[in-house]
């Protein structure tokens, strides 16, 4: 092989090993953009195993950096970004932590919060830069076709992942489009192969091109290429033009993104509602991307460790870590939504039989302060245990753990036995043979006993992971989501109402029995969106949409006594304890700083071009 096809080979580990630090430390090593010639690789595969590195990299533990501990990769991005900075996901480990405050989290240019989606995501960039830069496809003489094939497809996967990076700091670090001027608003760093390290900000409009180039040309090459990816934690052409779907949504280039949508689900189906009943731990033919599903690079940092249903920090934390649903959302979906069975809300006592609900809990009873932990994340687990006679004692806690064992005895489609393990927790609670806490331990079935760990109002049953370390196949792109983004792009342009129920429909008629779509205008707009965030709760989208939307966050605390207030502990909403909401115009428009730890470095960075952002944090 000639040495101009040669790309700079770039190992992931030596990325990997300016992260995993004891401190910040790492935040402000400058991003690697060359290798010395040691590192260079001189066949096909050596480009294959570059690329691996990079995905690899995508679902790493990324240790110790002081930020809640568990981050690793895109999943860790998309929850912390996508998820809990909305108002959908409510997160006992983090909606609590004054360190993750809206403000602070949008507006610290020095803070963790913004430094590590920045490093994470121009990380990636750095390597597949020199996968795209070091590779000439104009000249490979003396390969074989099946050789040309395989750089082909490195290529494409590369510039793919280029792509989806740079979506993930536009939107994070950039202005929605409608408040970019066209896209001639300065926001963040273009980073190309032949860059120097250190660089000035970009306009907006330069960065869309360069996706829209990059996936137009991935497209090209993995078309020619003929190759099949080896995984589904790999790239490619169908999640190429999901990701170009991303971005023309996040554009409003309508056509595009339906168009894009519209062809990257093609070969997938929406999931049944017994495949959606299956915890989302392991791989469907609606998954069109999903995360590597093994431990060997997260174990106990895995995103299901400490979000899933059964994962052993929402045990051992004792936090009510495994994510819960805003009512508010709840109470949109209709009452024979199947996906209403997914979330521990009050009508689930009327899955109770009465020897399950002795002291007869009434949905009006989640707002009874006795029996709901309101100064504890709205915990259920650890206040109201039965007590046979005792008017007070009515037992919550006793129906958390029947509501529990009931999803999981008729409604989880899963298989248990994939993904439990000696310890037998699961669901929230743990299962044992025998009686060994009198108070807490309730027995379930003939030689069962179920101990309940701590549980929020609302408490989710959709994802679950593998024992003992949580892992899973957490999606990044799934059919329904291109239905919904085909649906939505196609309603907002002139005409496109009819293909926007269409495409509406192959979501909510399998959701909703007996569903057809009768909106139109601004009501089908919001019916759009609010099976999006139904559909894709805990995915990683609640903020981005808001963002996009330039929807207003809200959050409505918990009030005592009073069954039409929100889910929220007042612990949970700052400064103002009856409703946290953000506006579209705070924080510059709900725009991250760019973090001091590239201020440091890159002397040429000119943060006076940001629009109103950086103004008096930066140093």
């Amino acid at each position: 092989m000639k040495k101009n096809i040669i790309f700079k080979g770039f190992m992931a580990v030596a990325l990997a090993g300016t992260m995993v630090s004891c401190s910040e430390d790492y935040l402000d090593v400058p991003p690697v953009t060359d290798v010395s010639k040691e590192q260079l690789m001189s066949t096909v595969t050596g480009a294959e195993q570059a690329l691996e590195g990079t995905i690899n990299m995508m679902c790493m533990q990324y240790a110790a950096a002081g930020f809640q501990s568990n981050n690793i990769g895109e999943a860790f991005c998309i929850n912390a970004y996508g998820e809990l900075l909305g108002q959908d996901y409510i997160n006992g480990l983090w909606s609590g932590n004054p360190n993750y405050e809206w403000d602070w989290a949008l507006g610290n240019s020095d803070a963790l919060v913004s430094a590590i989606p920045w490093r994470y995501y121009y990380g990636l960039i750095a390597s597949v830069n020199n996968i795209i830069g070091g590779m000439n496809l104009e000249d490979v003489g003396g390969l074989s076709d099946s050789d040309v094939n395989r750089l082909k497809f490195v290529k494409a996967s590369a510039l793919t992942i280029r792509a989806h990076a740079y979506f993930r700091l536009m939107q994070l670090f950039a202005q929605r489009w409608e408040d970019s001027n066209e896209g001639e608003n300065y926001c963040i760093l273009l980073r190309l192969e032949d860059s120097p390290t250190e660089v000035n900000l970009s306009k907006g409009i330069e960065v869309y091109k360069r996706m829209y180039q990059d996936l137009d040309d991935a497209i090209v090459l993995f078309e020619e290429a003929g190759v099949n990816r080896p995984n589904k934690w790999s790239v490619n052409a169908d999640v190429a033009r999901g990701i170009y779907a991303r971005v023309a949504l996040l554009r409003h280039d309508w056509p595009k993104a339906e168009e894009m949508a519209a062809a990257a689900r093609k070969s997938y189906s929406v999931m049944s509602n017994d495949e959606y009943m299956s915890g989302f731990y392991k791989d469907s033919n609606s998954y069109i991307w999903h995360q590597y599903p093994q431990y060997d690079t997260t174990y106990y940092w895995s995103w299901g460790a400490w979000n899933s249903c059964n994962g052993g920090y929402v045990f051992s934390w004792n936090k009510g870590s495994g994510g819960a649903m805003d009512i508010d959302l709840y109470r949109k979906m209709p009452e024979n939504d199947i996906r209403r069975n997914l979330y521990l809300m009050p009508d689930k006592v009327n899955w109770l039989k009465k020897t399950q609900n002795k002291g007869g809990i009434k949905e009006a009873d989640f707002w009874d302060a006795s029996m709901v932990g309101e100064a504890n994340g709205l915990n259920l687990a650890m206040t109201d245990v039965y007590v046979k006679g005792d008017p007070v004692a009515k037992g919550m806690y006793n129906a958390a753990v029947f509501i529990c064992m009931e999803y999981m005895d008729d409604h989880f489609k899963g298989d248990l036995d994939e993904i439990s393990d000696d310890s037998r927790e699961m669901c929230y609670v743990t299962l044992k043979s025998a009686l060994k806490n009198a108070k807490r331990d309730l027995l379930v079935k003939k030689g069962t006993y179920a101990e309940l760990y701590t549980t929020q109002f609302g408490a989710q049953f959709k994802f679950w992971g593998y024992k003992p370390y949580g892992n899973m196949a957490f999606p990044w792109m799934r059919a329904a989501e291109m239905a919904l983004t085909e649906a939505e792009a196609a309603a907002m342009q002139p005409g496109g109402e009819s293909r926007a129920k269409k495409a509406l429909e192959a979501v909510q008629k399998v959701r909703v029995p007996g569903y057809t779509c009768t909106t139109s205008g601004q009501a089908l707009i919001d019916e759009i969106r609010d099976a999006r965030r139904i559909e894709l709760w805990g995915e990683g989208f609640s903020w981005f949409d808001l963002k996009r939307w330039n929807l207003p966050m809200e959050r409505k605390a918990w009030v005592a006594g009073d069954p039409t207030s929100g889910n929220w502990s007042t612990q949970m909403l700052g400064e103002n304890q009856k409703m946290a909401k953000k506006l579209p115009t705070d924080n510059a428009g709900w725009v991250m700083s760019i973090p001091n730890s590239e201020l440091r470095f890159n002397s040429v960075l000119d943060i006076s071009l940001l629009p109103k952002r950086n103004d008096e944090s930066a140093d």
